[in-house]
């Protein structure tokens, strides 16, 4: 079964890697440096290879050669200046270490939210609506704790590592860790969710997604800030763990591997179609494995 289990793996993070190759395309050669024409990568003659095809001079087309190499309406965007304004006002919330509920008639200010409902047992955490103004079909508001999305919680979070900003230690507060509010563990699920209190056998994308944003939250904050917080990582491998011991489980009715599901509950040990559509899960898996 182990053995199984390798082989499973080992295949899904092959086909991760050869899809990107395919998306990527073969390596184009440089015309300037004698080598093969573009779409094929040449051997180098020098090694004892043959070269893929005779050198070719690169064309000049006329279209190309009248355009400007600076176009009149072209506006630099600054990104990272846009992305540290971006994290100012979602996270202007932090610095007060009161909660303020959203105003949720007109301004829709502040935007983020202190959430101290402490339903996993970690303790004060975060959230940020899924949309602004939005309340969802249940009537629980996404602007009121409780009731935020990993989705639209952890992304921005993760935004603000990347742009630069260490969540490990912004108003004083791990916000990093805070993100361990989403590791359902009231349910018994023990899973990485989308919402502090749900459960498996829906959508992978709501179930998977939230995982890998997570993960990153961990990685980021370990290898841009020198922050390894155990607990994210204990939760990341009981979570790939978790998967691994259900990859048996996921066969077609032929009792062949298979990943054509909507879902997998982790309760029951089955995999879900819900008869309308399939989320194959296979690279999130192999990033989750990895």
């Amino acid at each position: 079964m182990k053995k199984s289990i390798k082989r499973t793996t080992a295949a899904l993070i092959a086909g991760a890697v050869f899809g990107s190759l395919l998306y990527a395309g073969p390596a184009a050669a440089n015309p300037s440096d004698g080598s093969a024409t573009v779409g094929a990568a040449a051997a180098n003659p020098s090694d004892g290879g043959e070269a893929v095809g005779a050198a070719v001079a690169a064309k000049s087309v006329r279209k190309v050669d009248r355009m400007t190499d600076w176009a009149s309406n072209y506006r630099y965007m600054d990104f990272d200046g846009m992305a540290q304004r971006l994290d100012d006002l979602l996270f202007a919330f932090a610095a007060n270490p009161e909660y303020v509920p959203v105003d949720q008639t007109e301004s829709y200010m502040p935007i983020g939210y202190w959430d101290d409902t402490n339903r996993n047992g970690y303790g004060r955490m975060f959230g940020f609506p899924s949309y602004i103004g939005h309340v969802n079909g249940s009537g629980e508001g996404t602007m009121t704790p409780g009731g935020q999305e990993a989705i639209s919680t952890l992304a921005p979070l993760l935004s603000g590592m990347l742009a630069g900003i260490d969540k490990t230690d912004q108003y004083g507060y791990n916000l990093a860790e805070m993100a361990n509010g989403f590791h359902n563990t009231a349910n018994g699920e023990n899973m990485v969710l989308n919402r502090t209190n749900t459960s498996t056998g829906q959508s992978f994308w709501y179930e998977l997604y939230p995982q890998l944003l997570y993960i990153q939250i961990y990685e980021t904050a370990k290898r841009q800030y020198g922050q390894d917080i155990p607990s994210m990582r204990n939760i990341i491998v009981q979570g790939a763990e978790k998967w691994l011991d259900a990859l048996p489980n996921f066969k077609n009715s032929s009792g062949k591997l298979s990943f054509d599901f909507t879902s997998y509950n982790m309760k029951t040990g089955e995999p879900v179609r819900n008869g309308r559509w399939t989320e194959p899960p296979g690279g999130a898996l192999a990033y989750i494995f990895y």
